[in-house]
């Protein structure tokens, strides 16, 4: 089997036969997206040093995880 079609209670040795990012969880497989290559987590290390660096000393900080972000036209 090179993927799981969702319909049963899946083992570890199902899981061993699938192709690509998968995860079995409680018998049931979710497919997984891919890591990014070495190169993007190099990147962000490199632009967070950057801006941190620059930023250094002012009212400002820097953050390396997503988070959500409200952008408002009043000043509310």
């Amino acid at each position: 089997m090179s993927k799981p079609d969702n319909t049963g209670v899946y083992r570890f040795e199902d899981w061993l036969t699938w192709d690509g990012a998968w995860e079995l969880i409680n018998g049931k497989a979710y497919n997984m997206s891919p890591a990014p290559t070495s190169l993007h987590p190099f990147i962000v290390g490199e632009l967070h040093f950057a801006l941190r660096t620059f930023f250094q000393n002012r009212q400002c900080y820097v953050f390396v995880a997503p988070f959500d972000v409200f952008f408002s036209e009043s000043e509310q």
